[in-house]
């Protein structure tokens, strides 16, 4: 099977779509954590078909891991340094578009495989609150619709 979609892997956001796991400050998971930890609990169920980017490679004794209890190959990952590689999947011609975890700011709206507004909105407690689905109870807010 042939797809001309990729997974990204990583999600650093500064301007507008901003991730937020409802936590204070002090509890807060760090970037570098959720940078590992995310993305790697999706290449482990990736599969033989598309390729995951990433910006970090498991380490070996993982990926055996994941061999034994999936049995993927894990051949289809694409490590790309963190600096540059939104500014790389821009420039790619050879990919059109781009599944990704979460919208990016820094990859174009062309290139990702749901328009980042709308997965932006999908992802949102309130909106999924208002699509019925069962949760803890929490006070929901839009970010964009606080007035100072």
């Amino acid at each position: 099977m042939d797809y001309n979609a990729k997974l990204i892997l990583d999600y650093p956001n500064t301007q507008k779509y901003f991730i937020q796991d409802g936590s204070d400050e002090a509890n807060k998971v760090s970037y570098d954590k959720i940078c590992q930890k995310e993305p790697w609990k999706n290449l482990a169920v990736l599969g033989n078909d598309l390729t995951g980017i990433t910006t970090r490679l498991p380490r070996n004794i993982l990926i055996d891991y994941w061999r034994d209890c999936f049995g993927y190959r894990y051949e289809n990952i694409e490590v790309l340094t963190r600096s540059v590689y939104l500014d790389h999947l821009n420039q790619s011609d050879r990919l059109e578009k781009i599944i990704t975890l979460f919208p990016f700011d820094h990859l174009s709206p062309e290139k990702h495989a749901v328009h980042p507004d709308i997965h932006y909105n999908l992802l949102s407690k309130t909106t999924l609150a208002k699509a019925g689905v069962r949760s803890p109870l929490y006070k929901g807010y839009e970010l964009l619709n606080l007035q100072p």
